[in-house]
């Protein structure tokens, strides 16, 4: 199930240029068919550079976010639905085609609210009636999250960290970059429930100054830590 927002730049552009696809992982050929030209849908190849278009497992989530889901014991979702008793709402931030997220539902079912979001939308989205998937710019994002409520987890995998400086960012714009980062993930912060938590990764060897720039801003809002190179926020209670 799809919940379609603003449409991205990208796809804006696209559709200037003349393409009709829904879906970014689908494109558009015109063939003449009895004299007559028709719209032949194929399916696109799923890459962008060496990244498949979100097809990470929800193994691998729970791998690379260790301190949300220990080998042992309960997960943050086990813990946080035992809490509250209250499905816990769920936000896969860059979720691609969506397999991690409705993973998730399938392991945890009515204990969870799940979410995807991505600036584009895919065919994926409309097989099943698990999850409301939203596609919008990041920024139009939190006016979605406005309608939601607040949610207990927001968890991206190669999502967030793009919003950041990544190799190849010129040096003179890396401290724009960080700033207008942390200034997102700050407002995202509003829409998490008190001891909610925001998890992301990044990768580069700036990440330092950007968990330093985190613990500033988040002050009195939101405790920062990091392990490796994931970064994990949780909203202070009032």
């Amino acid at each position: 199930m799809a919940i379609f927002g603003k449409e991205s730049p990208v796809r804006k552009r696209r559709r200037l240029a003349g393409a009709t696809n829904k879906f970014v992982d689908t494109i558009v050929n015109r063939q003449t068919v009895e004299g007559k030209s028709v719209r032949v849908y194929k399916k696109a190849k799923s890459r962008i550079g060496r990244y498949t278009h979100g097809t990470t497992r929800r193994a691998t989530i729970e791998k690379e976010f260790r301190l949300l889901f220990p080998s042992r014991g309960k997960d943050f979702i086990e813990r946080r639905f035992g809490e509250t008793g209250k499905p816990v709402a769920v936000l896969d931030w860059g979720c691609g085609i969506g397999v991690a997220i409705r993973e998730f539902v399938d392991k945890h079912g009515e204990k969870i609210r799940p979410y995807g979001y991505g600036k584009d939308s895919y065919a994926a989205w409309s097989h099943g009636e698990k999850v409301p998937f939203i596609q919008a710019t990041a920024k139009d994002l939190l006016k979605y999250l406005k309608k939601i409520g607040p949610v207990d987890l927001i968890y991206s995998n190669i999502g967030l960290g793009w919003l950041f400086p990544i190799e190849g960012t010129p040096r003179r714009e890396i401290p724009q970059v960080i700033k207008e980062g942390v200034n997102y993930v700050e407002r995202l912060v509003e829409f998490v429930a008190p001891k909610g938590k925001i998890a992301f990764n990044i990768t580069l060897e700036n990440d330092k100054e950007i968990v330093q720039r985190l613990k500033e801003q988040l002050r009195g809002k939101a405790e920062v830590t990091r392990d490796r190179h994931q970064i994990y926020i949780t909203k202070i209670a009032a």
